[in-house]
């Protein structure tokens, strides 16, 4: 059996199993950036959002009691900061090690407030109907909200300092620049 490759080499791989792979097939860093650091950036603006106000949208026809407020907050709280925590996590070893540093120091300001989280919601039972009610301890959860969209703004710079957001460069080609864009580049 033969195989051509991307590079246009027939190899035969019928006998000894001998393929031959060009090194851009393991090169997986858009796949990552886009799976582990893009994704995970786009939630964090919606989970903050959901903490902020229990939904994502304006929406005139779906309300929602406090109680499945508070909830809906509470919930949007926890994944914005397990979701930090996380963004962290993936981008830690291609920091610069001094962005490294920053970062793990990003890491324990979340776990710190993932301690809090809990007491940032209190559960009451109706006696009479039986019903849970949830509500916002606002002081505290304001407070840790606060502190995540801080380490979420933060947590850029060492990002693009390591060019996971804009590719580094010392050059710019505005010519080239220009050319893309007009042709699409």
């Amino acid at each position: 059996m033969t195989v051509q490759s991307r590079l246009g080499n027939i190899k035969d791989v019928s006998r000894d199993s001998e393929f031959e792979l060009g090194t851009d097939v393991w090169n997986i860093a858009g796949g990552f950036t886009h799976q582990k650091l893009l994704k995970l950036i786009a939630k964090l603006d919606t989970y903050e959002t959901i903490a902020e106000f229990g939904k994502e949208e304006i929406d005139y026809d779906f309300y929602l009691d406090g109680s499945q407020n508070a909830q809906r907050r509470y919930e949007g709280i926890k994944r914005f900061a397990s979701t930090l925590y996380q963004l962290c996590g993936n981008i830690r070893f291609a920091v610069k090690v001094s962005d490294a540093i920053t970062i793990r120091t990003l890491m324990k300001r979340i776990a710190t407030v993932r301690k809090y989280l809990d007491s940032c919601i209190v559960m009451e039972e109706d006696l009479i109907s039986k019903k849970i009610n949830y509500k916002i301890n606002e002081r505290l959860f304001g407070k840790c909200l606060s502190i995540l969209s801080e380490i979420k703004d933060d947590v850029n710079f060492p990002m693009n300092r390591a060019g996971l957001i804009f590719r580094r460069t010392d050059d710019v080609d505005l010519d080239h620049i220009t050319k893309d864009i007009i042709f699409g580049g």
